[in-house]
């Protein structure tokens, strides 16, 4: 059931949000009416009320923009036990609320920022939801604005393990707050912002818990949902690697954070491949028995 205050907005927001509903299905065969009620109930109402409390001359607007994009969410089905991205709801639940401050302002800007990206992070092999999750959740209650709660997104998502997203998280934090940038980026907040980035660009390696000394793993057989038709093998393409497999080409990108594969268009792959390679910070290996490759500081 809803709470009182939800089912309050409801009622009197009744023949809007009836009207938004038949669109939708007007134009969408099939619509989980079902999903959407239960989304509502378990996800929406919470946040709502988390938002009400923060801003309580808000709370109306709030609640026409989060059933609003609830509805989209459903109806493109990124919801429920068979949706598309799991990491959606787990952003509305675990992270909404504790950001309620900082959404209720413009939610349907600032929870659409956050929900775009947790879209293309489900898409994305290696990524810890969770740990985007948490810090999204640690850090984005200091966060003042949509371009600020963006940077920070980008900087929890190289954090949790998109390493393609190095370069665009240092750029992000640079923009921030020196010590919301510190905290963002694993340091102390009384760090020095500008020796903290200039670190992390400098090595890949290194973080501020010190230097990463294990090893990254990437890839997986595509009839188990990973990316290698057959046992992959590699080439330099400057400070990365491209690998190629069953014709296909990708960019190996690894750090201390992660290992990331993104597919790249290569009319012409690397001639000369190898099971192993090595840039000047790093070493990747291949096998041709596995469909996973190995990276680790040289």
């Amino acid at each position: 059931m809803v709470s009182d205050g939800f089912a309050g907005l409801l009622k009197a927001r009744r023949s809007r949000f009836n009207a938004a509903v038949a669109a939708v299905r007007s134009r969408s065969g099939g619509f989980d009416t079902a999903e959407l009620n239960r989304f509502l109930t378990q996800t929406v109402d919470p946040l709502w009320t988390a938002m009400r409390t923060a801003d309580e001359g808000r709370a109306g607007a709030a609640g026409e923009a989060l059933f609003d994009m609830a509805l989209t969410l459903v109806e493109h089905r990124w919801t429920g036990a068979g949706g598309r991205s799991p990491l959606v709801e787990r952003l509305w639940r675990n992270v909404g609320p504790e950001l309620a401050a900082v959404l209720a302002p413009d939610p349907l800007e600032r929870l659409g920022v956050l929900t775009n990206a947790a879209i293309k992070l489900s898409q994305q092999r290696g990524v810890a939801a969770d740990l985007w999750c948490a810090e999204l959740a640690r850090v984005g209650p200091q966060t003042e604005g949509t371009p600020a709660l963006r940077r920070l997104a980008i900087v929890a998502a190289w954090r949790a393990g998109a390493a393609y997203a190095r370069s665009a998280a240092l750029d992000a934090a640079e923009a921030l707050p020196p010590a919301l940038a510190c905290e963002a980026l694993g340091g102390e907040a009384r760090s020095d912002r500008d020796d903290l980035v200039r670190k992390l660009r400098e090595d890949r390696w290194w973080s501020p818990k010190g230097r990463f000394a294990g090893e990254r793993r990437a890839g997986g057989f595509t009839g188990f949902g990973g990316p290698f038709g057959e046992p992959p093998r590699l080439a330099v393409d400057g400070e990365d690697f491209l690998v190629v497999s069953g014709g296909r080409c990708f960019r190996l990108e690894a750090d201390a954070y992660g290992a990331s594969l993104r597919s790249v268009g290569s009319d012409r792959p690397p001639s000369r491949l190898a099971h192993a390679a090595e840039t000047s910070d790093s070493v990747a290996v291949a096998s041709p028995t596995s469909h996973f490759l190995r990276v680790r500081p040289a």
